[in-house]
């Protein structure tokens, strides 16, 4: 049997391995809010130019 990759010898590193989980997580997904809410107020701007 193969020994496990990475063994957690208190609750303190299990932690710390979630936040930075978190944080990486967060740090890829508010590019993509950002860009999407771009995107949209150009498509509601384009929008209201054609109304006039």
């Amino acid at each position: 049997m193969k020994k496990p990759f990475w063994i957690f010898s208190s609750d303190e590193q299990a932690e710390t391995l979630v936040a930075k989980g978190i944080v990486l997580f967060l740090r890829d997904v508010f590019p993509l809010y950002k860009r999407t809410k771009e995107i949209h107020k150009k498509v509601a701007d384009k929008g209201r130019n054609r109304e006039r």
